[in-house]
């Protein structure tokens, strides 16, 4: 990955203050993993930060801290929109159709667009 896109999306995060973190539906753990890890990261350094996957979080991993945070669609209005685990805007659900492009898309697959 490329330091500078590491230090742009870090900038970025950090001049946000109301930030809105998405994953991809019929979520697995990787998605509800990294949705759940960077929102309580960006909330232990201040941050109010909303979590939203449109299927919700699987029974099997409710357990997770922070699971019970976890909306299926965003209130409200965002300083910064951050994508995780995700190749394909489209795979969000119609969780965006309201937001403008994400800032920022966090993710592992050789397939991301």
């Amino acid at each position: 990955m490329d330091e500078m896109l590491i230090r742009q999306a870090s900038a970025r995060l950090a001049a946000a203050q109301r930030i809105l973190i998405v994953c991809h539906i019929r979520p697995d753990g990787d998605a509800i993993g990294a949705l759940l890890g960077l929102g309580l990261a960006l909330q232990a350094a201040g941050k109010t930060v909303q979590m939203v996957c449109a299927d919700g979080v699987p029974a099997n991993l409710r357990h997770l801290e922070g699971s019970q945070q976890v909306l299926d669609r965003p209130k409200g209005d965002f300083d910064a929109i951050c994508v995780v685990d995700c190749s394909d805007l489209k795979r969000t659900g119609s969780v965006l159709e309201s937001y403008p492009q994400p800032d920022i898309n966090i993710d592992h697959h050789i397939t991301n667009l």
